[in-house]
């Protein structure tokens, strides 16, 4: 792709690659407590998470089947929900999704012959992305699998900074970590909402909806659902790329300071009071690119200090491990785990949600800035890479169980 870092070129060539690889970490590192330290989100349960920790490299994706439900504290009751837009859906009169016979696999593959129901994906992308960061990815899975119609939430950089007011205003709430999701992300259920709009103008009322939020994008798309809950007889699947669920672990030091100032924790309580039969199928697709800290985490070189440059992949292993490292420490407590550069695994699942692991891969292969996003070195492989979006796109598309 033009515009990308290259390694292997003469010394101002790698000088340069050097310093802007810099710039990139040191961007990411900058957003990650920017915007109220928003960015780096928690959400219910230990750190501990539902993953399936591994060690080693694989040929493919480790899948790991995880069912976490714990049951809605019966205290909190009910959310208080403000008067928003609503959009008609499957739900039945009681609020429930309606029940439809299960199909057989040949009555499966007459609808998805006749092309009856309309299916399309949704991104929800992270903290300052827009829809130009997306568009390898957008590419990539249409190649690996059968997917015409593909939306991308149309968030302005800009957009983000419509939540300075909204703090401001609620100034008590903010200081004692009691944030609520509405009126603070209105900004992003607003764009959600015109998506939406936009692809039933297109495709039809009835369209199906499968959902990816990448980072951030994906609590927060967890928080709209539990707004809109007329929408879920819609969504079929919810997927997210290296989004952070779940918070540090309780009683530590970084969970009391709670980076998200109880957003997090509010939309995951309203999400998980959910029933389980309203919800849409849960994917959460975990990076295992980067191991934090200085030191490289190969038993061949253990002890050793990374490489300050890598001249093979155009890369500074020792700045990718310390930004891990810090980002790491903030979300679970440890510098030295496993994750995708800034995201560990042990807080990237959802409650109640497959587990897709994917070895080598990275956070995202772009940093935002305010003109056009700093794109990262092809080597430095993330969710939307080549080599890794047919490891979890297909999760898209698998069917409900069929009739036997």
């Amino acid at each position: 792709r033009a515009g990308r870092l290259q390694g292997g070129r003469g010394p101002m060539e790698r000088r340069r690659s050097a310093g802007l690889l810099a710039a990139a970490f040191a961007a990411a590192a900058a957003s990650a407590v920017a915007v109220l330290l928003l960015v780096a989100g928690c959400g219910s349960g230990g750190c501990g998470g539902s993953a399936t920790a591994f060690s080693g490299q694989t040929d493919g994706p480790m899948v790991v089947a995880a069912c976490h439900r714990p049951a809605a504290d019966a205290a909190r009751g009910r959310q208080q929900l403000l008067p928003r837009r609503r959009f008609r859906s499957s739900l039945d009169s009681s609020g429930r999704r309606q029940s439809q016979p299960p199909r057989s696999a040949a009555a499966a593959a007459q609808g998805a012959a006749e092309g009856a129901v309309p299916t399309a994906v949704l991104i929800a992308p992270a903290q300052f992305g827009v829809r130009a960061d997306y568009e390898s990815l957008i590419a990539e899975l249409r190649a690996a699998i059968d997917v015409q119609h593909i939306e991308v939430v149309d968030l302005l950089r800009t957009d983000w900074l419509r939540i300075i007011p909204a703090t401001v205003t609620n100034l008590p709430a903010y200081l004692a970590g009691e944030l609520p999701p509405t009126p603070t992300l209105n900004f992003y259920y607003e764009r959600l909402d015109e998506a939406v709009e936009r692809l039933r103008n297109k495709l039809g009322p009835g369209v199906r909806l499968r959902i990816i939020g990448h980072s951030i994008g994906g609590w927060v798309a967890r928080g709209w659902l539990a707004e809109r809950r007329e929408l879920l007889g819609q969504v079929d699947v919810l997927m997210t790329l290296g989004s952070p669920n779940r918070p540090p672990p309780e009683g530590s030091i970084w969970a009391g300071v709670d980076q998200t100032r109880g957003l997090l924790r509010e939309i995951n309580r309203r999400f998980n009071e959910i029933e389980a039969e309203l919800k849409p199928r849960l994917v959460s697709v975990v990076g295992r690119g980067t191991v934090g800290g200085l030191f490289a985490p190969s038993s061949a070189d253990a002890g050793g200090l990374r490489e300050v440059w890598d001249e093979s992949v155009g890369r500074s292993p020792l700045l990718e491990g310390v930004v891990a490292a810090t980002s790491y420490l903030a979300l679970c407590g440890d510098a030295f785990a496993t994750g995708d550069g800034l995201i560990p695994v042990s807080v990237a699942t959802m409650d109640g949600s497959e587990v897709v692991e994917l070895p080598d891969c990275n956070h995202a292969g772009f940093v935002p800035s305010p003109t056009d996003s700093l794109q990262l070195p092809l080597t430095y492989k993330w969710y939307g890479s080549k080599d890794m979006v047919p490891l979890w796109a297909p999760k898209l598309l698998e069917p409900e169980p069929l009739a036997s």
